[in-house]
């Protein structure tokens, strides 16, 4: 059985991708959105199979870190759910430099892919 694992740098970018899409609002785990990004970080070989879990990016957790993005937005208008500091990192480099952080979105994705 594998041990939670941390959300690193790439994973967060295409989370923040998918929250700036849709206006800086989260996602739930029922949307098709949530459920590709979830397919795509399972297809990516950057974890190791042996150290994953069943719930390994599951749509679910995935949506989650999606509220954790978006509440973490300077417009966000409420109280913000946990996240992490690498969270805050990478949507203040969305802020400064949204097409740059679109385009490394799109390089991920497309070098999973």
């Amino acid at each position: 059985m594998g041990v939670s694992i941390d959300w690193v740098r790439d994973e967060i970018i295409l989370a923040c991708e998918l929250v700036r899409q849709n206006d800086w609002r989260a996602l739930d785990g029922h949307d098709p959105r949530v459920i590709d990004l979830s397919e795509l970080l399972n297809r990516n070989p950057l974890h190791p199979l042996d150290q994953r879990d069943a719930k390994f990016r599951n749509p679910n957790g995935v949506g989650r870190k999606t509220a954790d993005i978006a509440t973490r937005h300077p417009e966000y208008q409420g109280r913000p759910t946990k996240g992490n500091r690498l969270d805050r990192v990478v949507l203040a480099d969305f802020l400064a430099d949204p097409l740059a952080m679109s385009q490394a979105a799109a390089e991920i994705r497309a070098a999973v892919e």
